[in-house]
């Protein structure tokens, strides 16, 4: 039996594009000063802390990505199913799901703490992050407390995912912004006052956790207050209907991360923290074109997900195929400035010592924009609540690239792990998860 299909109204697809197009501009234009910041910090943070420290920083925040199925899935999850809640007017399920949300993550948030704790406490970190000598019992106290501070960012993040599924995409880039500052700027401050790495990462770490509690706190008292969730909000049924929802967003990103994100990881325990440094700063140069192209298409997911609610696939196709271009062209053009010039700015940036060879370059740039290229048809996929492809597919991923990343790295150095990234991505990823997006745009999956 066919669901009921919400009528379109006659301007909710421009509504809807219009949302898109502000998001895009202010997450661009809060890119561009976090960037700005960026920049003028890092240099005292590397001239502060010394290459090798500096490594092992790099390093251990990589954590935080690596560590994105931390919320249970349940940010991702949220996402799609509020905005599907939104488009079929279903009032009483938005508070509903913001009330499980806001207890799963609390509970996660718990869960994630001591399991990340025991880790610092009990497993060598100090040999994995390439500690320099006489810096082993600092790099665990750091570690420590990174972990504990991650931990209570968890639920601090709600009010961002709320905003992404309210279409308020503008909103969450200026809180973004805001935080990103603040990690920057606090961090550069620590090291140029000769603080120790466990202050630096503390200075890195706390801001996550204020400013996210802060937001979530206005989002959900101010911003949409009919979200605030109350106690008879809470019920185990959509509990458990948004931990089903959920799950395969758990695994999906925990084979995002091993296949993503454990490159860093790989040359800090095959080629030392110098060259993981190194490493860091050239991604850190390519993650500002990556990361542009994903903001403009952030807001396409909870997007996608109202669209195919009301049932509104002309507009989803027509905005699908305009995304894919732009993010491309944004990756593709701002990767050949970053070749072109990337080595003259690194050295002026930070110094002579972590200027990265030119074959990581040419690679970053082939990885970038191809990251970019699938960005729409991910989000699609996200708010279509397609997931089965895109968990098998991340899952051959990780299993493929690991094992080559290492491979490559002991024979070709810290340009490796990129390649090796490129190689399984294009081989296990590209064609399966474009044919499921072209079944959702033809109506095929619903």
């Amino acid at each position: 039996m066919t669901e009921p299909i919400a009528p379109i109204a006659p301007d909710l697809g421009a509504t809807r594009s219009r949302a898109l197009q502000r998001a895009a501009v202010s997450m661009l234009s809060g890119r561009l000063i976090t960037v700005l910041v960026t920049f003028v910090a890092t240099p005292f943070v590397v001239r502060g802390l010394g290459d090798a420290r500096y490594g092992v920083f790099a390093t251990m925040t990589m954590i935080s990505s690596l560590l994105l199925f931390s919320d249970l899935g349940v940010g991702s999850g949220l996402v799609t199913s509020l905005a599907k809640a939104v488009g079929a007017g279903e009032r009483s399920a938005e508070r509903q799901l913001v009330a499980s949300a806001l207890l799963i993550l609390a509970a996660a948030s718990v869960v994630v703490g001591v399991c990340v704790s025991a880790v610092a406490v009990f497993l060598p970190v100090d040999e994995l992050l390439g500690a320099p000598p006489g810096d082993e019992q600092l790099v665990r106290q750091s570690v420590l407390a990174y972990a504990i501070l991650f931990a209570a960012g968890i639920p601090a993040g709600l009010g961002q995912r709320v905003q992404m599924a309210m279409q308020r995409g503008a909103h969450a880039a200026a809180w973004t912004t805001v935080l990103a500052v603040l990690a920057s700027l606090l961090p550069a401050v620590a090291a140029v006052s000769g603080a120790s790495l466990l202050v630096v990462v503390l200075a890195a770490m706390i801001p996550p956790v204020v400013v996210g509690g802060v937001q979530t706190a206005w989002v959900l008292l101010r911003q949409f207050p009919q979200l605030r969730p109350a106690a008879g909000d809470f019920t185990w049924t959509r509990t458990r209907t948004l931990a089903r929802s959920s799950g395969a967003f758990v695994v999906l990103q925990l084979a995002i991360a091993i296949g993503f994100q454990t490159d860093i990881f790989v040359v800090a325990a095959l080629l030392g923290p110098t060259q993981a440094a190194t490493y860091s700063l050239s991604l850190r140069l390519f993650g500002l074109a990556a990361m542009a192209a994903s903001m403009v298409s952030a807001q396409f997911w909870a997007a996608a997900a109202e669209a195919l609610a009301r049932g509104d696939l002309a507009w989803l196709r027509h905005t699908y195929r305009r995304l894919t271009m732009i993010t491309t062209a944004v990756a593709g053009l701002s990767s050949i400035a970053l070749v072109l010039g990337g080595k003259t700015f690194i050295a002026l940036w930070v110094g002579d010592s972590l200027v990265p060879p030119m074959s990581l370059l040419v690679a970053m740039a082939l990885w970038t924009t191809w990251v970019a290229f699938l960005q729409p048809t991910a989000m699609l996929l996200n708010g279509a609540h397609v997931l089965k492809v895109q968990v098998i597919t991340a899952i051959l991923m990780a299993a493929v690239n690991l094992p080559l990343s290492i491979l490559f790295t002991r024979h070709w150095g810290i340009t490796g792990p990129v390649v090796a990234s490129l190689v399984a991505s294009v081989a296990t990823t590209g064609v399966p998860c474009l044919v499921a997006c072209r079944q959702v745009l033809s109506g095929q999956r619903r």
